[in-house]
């Protein structure tokens, strides 16, 4: 997933958890977390474990 999060080391967010907040745009994310895994700052891209649902542009989450 791109991010405009603002990744400034390579990794820096693993093994955090990404939950995504109850109003974000894809209604069957609403309240799902998962684990980084990965995440890329040339790029800022995370690497998450699989969720039930792609997430889309306009999703809202925050990094625990």
């Amino acid at each position: 997933m791109v991010s405009d999060i603002g990744i400034t080391a390579d990794d820096q967010f693993v093994p955090r958890v990404i939950i995504f907040g109850s109003n974000t745009t894809t209604a069957s994310l609403r309240n799902q977390a998962t684990e980084i895994t990965a995440c890329t700052a040339l790029t800022n891209t995370f690497t998450f474990t699989a969720l039930t649902t792609a997430t889309v542009s306009g999703d809202t989450f925050a990094v625990l």
